[in-house]
């Protein structure tokens, strides 16, 4: 598909998901005015921080064990998702949302001092570690506020903005990067500050139900509050995937591609930068 029929393709199911929302259930309606806008910053935030693994090698001239961990990190952390899932089970959805925002997304604004790669390296860990926890917090206003009827047309129309967003945001960065170098220093706080507008965004999203529920017990504190979601996270999944064959098969195909692409992660920034010279 030509890069025209694609931006094309993208914007018609986008404009799709606004018209199907006309006729969809009051709650998916008010939670789609947030996801919308929240996603567009999101892409516009993730457009900007794809390109911290070619600052670092060709700015900050960062080592080949510097550009293999900063590749690696963000997909591998994804794995704590599950933990994350049980270990904010009983917080509060509004203030985590805000706490993961200023201190995932929001650690960028620290790249308005970074000179050295091991100080990105840095940032870029401590992102990928906090903000691990915002998947389990959004599928969790999803799940409660768009029903299998809208579900997927939704997502679908906002994944097609989204990644439009990312693209233009992802360029714009690269030519001004291009042009002068130094701009990461402006562009990665920038991508910040959307991305904590984001979290805001989503923090004001009631869930469905979730008032009229019975009130939660706080866990107490202790190293035991900490234990039991690790334990509990890891034995959940086992159990899912015992029970459902589908699901398994389909993870575990998943796992053998997702080998595939951290593996030619910082290949592909060694290509681009070293053999390339783009």
């Amino acid at each position: 598909m030509s890069p025209v029929r694609a931006v094309k393709s993208a914007l018609s199911r986008g404009v799709n998901v606004f018209m199907f929302a006309r006729a969809a259930p009051f709650y998916a309606r008010y939670t789609i005015r947030h996801h919308m806008p929240a996603e567009l910053l999101l892409g516009s935030f993730a457009g900007v921080i794809q390109l911290c693994d070619l600052v670092s090698r060709k700015t900050l001239n960062a080592p080949d064990w510097v550009i293999a961990w900063q590749a690696s990190v963000p997909m591998m952390t994804f794995v704590l998702a599950m933990v994350w899932r049980d270990l904010l089970e009983d917080r509060d959805r509004k203030k985590t949302l805000i706490f993961t925002g200023l201190f995932g997304k929001g650690i960028f604004l620290l790249a308005a001092f970074v000179v050295l790669p091991t100080q990105l390296l840095t940032i870029v860990i401590a992102w990928a570690l906090v903000d691990s926890a915002f998947i389990p917090l959004k599928n969790t206003i999803f799940r409660a506020n768009y029903d299998d009827r809208v579900r997927g047309r939704f997502f679908g129309g906002v994944v097609s903005l989204t990644n439009l967003t990312l693209v233009i945001a992802n360029l714009g960065a690269a030519y001004l990067l291009t042009r002068w170098e130094w701009t990461y220093r402006i562009l990665l706080p920038a991508a910040a500050v959307a991305g904590i507008a984001a979290h805001v965004i989503y923090s004001r999203v009631r869930v469905r139900g979730e008032d009229r529920g019975p009130a939660r017990e706080r866990s107490g504190g202790g190293l035991r509050t900490l234990y039991q979601p690790f334990v509990r996270g890891f034995t959940t999944t086992i159990r899912i995937l015992k029970e459902d064959r589908d699901f398994r098969a389909y993870e575990v195909n998943f796992f053998i591609y997702g080998m595939a692409f951290l593996m030619n992660l910082p290949l592909v920034v060694f290509l681009i930068v070293d053999e390339i010279e783009l």
